[in-house]
């Protein structure tokens, strides 16, 4: 799970960073700090959620598989209906970390500097 935080944190604080310069002609146009982070928590839950509903039914359908050929060869199942719940922990808990993680150079791009649209900076 640290794996899957830190390289979703990672891929939103370069995207954060590659939008600089859209994010200033942003500001030019006279949109205000906080509507840019608002535009930023957007672009990243939907980013999160695409990613973590893949890794998550992938994983699912794969305890599937790995229960059914377990129960096939040796007749005792793994998996219960206890751990049905434990991947939709995991998508929680992932998206609220990294959430709170990529909030930073969030908060940080959207106060750029307007002249950074000029190539000033």
């Amino acid at each position: 799970m640290e794996a899957s935080v830190l390289a979703m944190v990672a891929a939103l604080g370069s995207s954060v960073w590659q939008q600089r310069i859209s994010l200033a002609s942003l500001r030019l146009e006279g949109t205000r700090p906080s509507q840019l982070r608002r535009l930023l928590l957007v672009e990243a839950l939907v980013m999160l959620s695409a990613g973590c509903i893949t890794g998550a039914l992938a994983g699912v359908y794969g305890q599937l598989i790995i229960d059914s050929y377990l129960k096939h060869v040796t007749g005792f199942p793994v998996a219960t209906l206890v751990t049905a719940g434990r991947p939709l922990e995991i998508f929680v808990l992932v998206v609220l970390v990294v959430l709170a993680l990529a909030a930073i150079p969030g908060f940080l791009a959207s106060r750029v500097a307007p002249t950074l649209a000029f190539g000033e900076e």
